[in-house]
C-alpha cells in the first residue's frame, strides 16, 4: 500500500534510515525529483529538487495495518503521514507512472512533465526567468506561449524551463 508522508526540514535521509530500520522487508520508496539551474553568487550550478517539496511516497504490505502506521508516528525526521493515501491508491499509482515515464536515464523528470496546462498562472523555479510570474496563453509542440509583465513570450520548453502552478 502506498503512503504520502511529509518529512521535517532537511531530515529526509533520518526518516528514510528510520523507516529501513522499521520496515525490512518490502520497502519502495519513491521521490520524484528534478535538476534545476540555480545562480549562486556568479556560477550556475545544477541543483536537485524533490518536486514533492517535502514529501516522499513510500510503498510496504505493514501500512495495510493502521496499528504499524500509528506505531511509526515518532520516527526520527518524520512530519506526518497524510491518512488519506490509503484512500487514493489509484491515483497515487498513476502519479508515480506518470512521472517515471518522464524520467531520463538518470532518474530525473523532464521539462514536459510539467506541460499539463490545466493552470492558467504559473512561476518559473530555474532558468534565466526564476522567480518570475507568467500567465499561460498556449502550447504548440514544444513551444510555449506566456505572458510576463505584458510582454508575450516564446519559449522553447524543451530545455530546462521548470515552473510551478501559483
Amino acid at each position: 500500500m502506498w503512503y504520502v508522508i511529509k518529512y521535517n526540514n532537511n531530515q529526509k535521509n533520518i526518516l528514510l534510515n528510520s523507516l529501513k530500520e522499521k520496515i525490512k522487508t518490502d520497502l519502495k520508496i519513491y521521490i520524484p525529483k528534478i535538476k534545476i539551474l540555480k545562480h549562486v553568487g556568479k556560477k550556475l550550478k545544477k541543483i536537485e529538487k524533490n518536486i514533492l517539496e517535502n514529501y516522499l511516497i513510500c510503498n510496504s504490505k505493514e501500512f495495510e495495518d493502521t496499528r504499524f502506521i500509528s506505531s511509526l508516528k515518532y520516527l526520527k525526521g518524520l512530519g506526518h503521514f497524510l491518512l488519506d493515501s490509503k484512500y487514493n491508491q489509484k491515483e497515487i499509482d498513476n502519479f508515480i507512472k506518470k512521472c517515471k515515464s518522464f524520467e531520463d536515464e538518470k532518474g530525473y523528470i523532464s521539462p514536459t512533465f510539467f506541460n499539463d496546462k490545466q493552470f492558467k498562472n504559473g512561476k518559473f523555479i530555474s532558468g534565466i526567468l526564476l522567480n518570475r510570474a507568467f500567465k499561460f496563453i498556449s502550447l504548440n509542440g514544444s513551444k510555449m506561449r506566456v505572458l510576463i509583465d505584458g510582454i508575450n513570450l516564446t519559449i522553447n520548453n524543451k530545455r530546462s524551463n521548470y515552473f510551478s502552478q501559483l
